[in-house]
């Protein structure tokens, strides 16, 4: 018998490996979302166990997340400085926040353009 007679095992499938990668593409795109929800503290709990399922069936799964915590992280400490670009503007990424007066509120920055 040639090999292209054999039966294929189930777990060979092309087909199968394919739909195997797209249900995985969805977990992760779920714990992105999931992960976004928790770092903006909006997270509701019955998330969160959605969340930790998630993360205790997957080691790629857990690395997402922390790239997604991480990533928070540093842009937290990076516009916390208030770093603003060359000449006191802010940057241009984040920069149509304004900054926070003293109640927490954004306040607008002035326009760019002279006379705008």
């Amino acid at each position: 018998m040639s090999d292209s007679d054999r039966p294929t095992p189930a777990g060979d499938s092309p087909l199968r490996d394919a739909a195997k990668a797209a249900v995985q593409a969805e977990r992760l795109d779920r714990i992105d979302e999931l992960t976004s929800l928790l770092v903006d503290e909006v997270i509701e709990e019955a998330q969160i166990a959605e969340l930790e399922g998630l993360l205790r069936d997957s080691d790629e799964g857990r690395r997402r997340y922390i790239d997604g915590v991480q990533l928070h992280c540093d842009l937290m400490d990076y516009y916390a400085d208030g770093r603003r670009a060359e000449g006191g503007q802010r940057t241009a990424v984040l920069g149509f926040l304004g900054d926070i007066d003293e109640s927490g509120s954004h306040v607008p920055l002035p326009p760019t353009k002279p006379g705008a």
